[in-house]
């Protein structure tokens, strides 16, 4: 059978190679990050990381900002949110548990036949392995950092994003001028109109 790119000559229909080198695109990592698209003359840097490296130097620049008790304020409120999050999930964990053991209490209560005992034994394990994967208890917090200790964490995480939206945004251009390029070589590379190796294939 012939591929989506090769049936024109398969099936006798005009083509020519500039269209099929032009099609066979498709088949590349390039022709996934079209996705259908067209191919352009040019590849424009997806913004994303240019717009996250403007929040994350912004951010930066007011975390290295903040005097002492605006730090305070803020390591307070992390905290209280971060406590927040915890219990959430220990009540998510404690409702998950009850309902696995409940389960497995009227699994156990079963009155299976004998020909069906061992599947019984074995969702028994099931569950009870997977209640005690999914449900079990959190480690408890680790000794909390001092102002001191916290504020150079946060400028710490503050200078990291910043590095990797540099870093991010820099590959991004980068990759954009590498298919850019990639794209006017090989456009400027194939037979031009008039050219004999641009006649369309096709017997007649």
């Amino acid at each position: 059978m012939p591929s989506s790119i090769t049936d024109p000559l398969y099936s006798n229909k005009p083509t020519t190679l500039r269209a099929m080198a032009l099609d066979g695109i498709r088949m590349t990592v390039l022709g996934r990050l079209l996705d259908g698209a067209p191919l352009p003359d040019t590849f424009e840097p997806d913004p994303h990381h240019r717009d996250e490296l403007e929040k994350a130097r912004a951010h930066l620049a007011a975390v290295e900002a903040q005097t002492p008790a605006d730090a305070e304020a803020k390591m307070k409120a992390s905290r209280a949110e971060v406590e927040t999050t915890l219990n959430e999930i220990e009540a998510r964990r404690v409702a998950a548990k009850a309902r696995y053991d409940t389960m497995i209490a009227r699994a156990e209560r079963w009155d299976a036949p004998a020909n069906v005992a061992a599947y019984k034994a074995l969702l028994i394990r099931h569950l009870t392995e997977m209640r005690d994967a999914d449900c079990r208890t959190s480690d408890p917090p680790t000794e909390r950092m001092d102002l001191d200790a916290w504020r150079a964490r946060s400028i710490e995480n503050a200078k990291w994003a910043v590095e990797y939206h540099e870093e991010q945004w820099a590959m991004e251009q980068a990759s954009c001028a590498e298919r850019s390029a990639f794209v006017r070589a090989l456009r400027t590379s194939l037979p031009a109109d008039g050219d004999p190796d641009d006649e369309p294939i096709c017997t007649r």
